[in-house]
C-alpha cells in the first residue's frame, strides 16, 4: 500500500519496528532513544551537532553500547541534517519517516516541524539506497554525494486518490 500519513510524536516509536535504517542529525529525546535501543535491529548514522557534539553526546554512548551506529562526525564548514528512517518490520524498508523534525525535546515539543510517513517501497528504496551512500561516505562528504543528492528522483506515484512524492 503506498501512503502519506503526518505523525504525532506519540506515535513514532510505533514507527520504528523491525529493520530500520536512521540518519539524524539532533538526537537527544529521551522516549526515541529508548525506542531506538529497545528495537534490536537498528542501523543509525549520527551526525555530529557541532565541534563538542553535546546534543547527541548521550544518545550517541548509549547507543554504541547496544545498536549498529556509526559517527557522522563532520567538519566544522558541513552539516549532517538528515532526519529519516527506512524500515519495515519483515526487513525490507517499506516505509520512510521523515521531516523537519529534530529528534530533541525541543525540536518536538516547541518547534514548529513536520513528521511524514510515507508507506511506499519505491521511495523507501530510494532513501535506503542514500542512506548506504552516506554510511559509505562518512564524513568525507564528497562532491559526488553533495551532487547526487541534489538530483530528482523519479516522482513516485502513490495510488488512485493519494497522490504522489517525489524524493
Amino acid at each position: 500500500t503506498n501512503e502519506v500519513h503526518l505523525l504525532p510524536k506519540s506515535q513514532m516509536a510505533s514507527q520504528m519496528k523491525g529493520e530500520c535504517y536512521c540518519a539524524l542529525y539532533e538526537l537527544s529525546d529521551s522516549q526515541l532513544v529508548e525506542a531506538l535501543l529497545q528495537n534490536g535491529r537498528v542501523h543509525v548514522l549520527l551526525s555530529n551537532t557541532g565541534e563538542d557534539d553535546a546534543t547527541n553526546r548521550a544518545a550517541r554512548e548509549r547507543l554504541h553500547a547496544a545498536q549498529d551506529i556509526a559517527d557522522r562526525m563532520l567538519r566544522s564548514d558541513h552539516i549532517g541534517h538528515n532526519k529519516f528512517v527506512a524500515g519495515d518490520p519483515n526487513g525490507t524498508p517499506r516505509r520512510v519517516l521523515t521531516g523537519s523534525t529534530n529528534w530533541t525535546p525541543t525540536g518536538l515539543c516547541s518547534q514548529t516541524n513536520n513528521l511524514v510517513v510515507i508507506d511506499s517501497d519505491v521511495v523507501a528504496g530510494q532513501y535506503l539506497a542514500y542512506w548506504k551512500a552516506l554510511r559509505a561516505e562518512g564524513a568525507a562528504q564528497a562532491a559526488a554525494l553533495r551532487t547526487g543528492s541534489r538530483s530528482k528522483l523519479p516522482t513516485v506515484d502513490l495510488g488512485p486518490g493519494k497522490g504522489s512524492v517525489q524524493v
